[in-house]
């Protein structure tokens, strides 16, 4: 998952920038929260990997740390796509269906990466 992470977070910068060189600095800047939780994962997997290398820590708190870790990605991000889309998007209808779509993005991709991540561990 870890190539899976990295083109996700490549894809996201990538139509962020092509949206801020078009003009649309707005929707380039409320594309970017999506890229938390795959680097968020990055992120608790390093963490994981180099704990495991002490021995500090034993496989079911391993999992938990890379839970928690994609879950608190997930809180950061949303949080992030709701406070950028009150100052983005100024028509509540808009904002809504924004905010749905894109949290809910977000929320299917932690699903996706924690069961991928456990798949491989069991």
């Amino acid at each position: 998952m870890i190539t899976a992470c990295v083109a996700i977070i490549i894809m996201v910068f990538i139509s962020s920038f092509m949206c801020i060189r078009r003009g649309h600095n707005k929707l380039g800047y409320s594309i970017l929260p999506v890229a938390m939780v795959p680097f968020g994962h990055l992120i608790g997997g390093r963490l994981l990997l180099l704990l495991r290398t002490k021995s500090i820590v034993p496989e079911m708190a391993a999992m938990s740390i890379v839970t928690a870790v994609d879950v608190a990605a997930l809180v950061a991000g949303s949080a992030i796509i709701i406070a950028f889309s009150q100052s983005f998007f100024h028509r509540t209808k808009t904002r809504g269906i924004y905010c749905t779509v894109i949290i809910a993005f977000t929320a299917i991709l932690t699903l996706v990466l924690l069961l991928n991540y456990y798949g491989e561990i069991l």
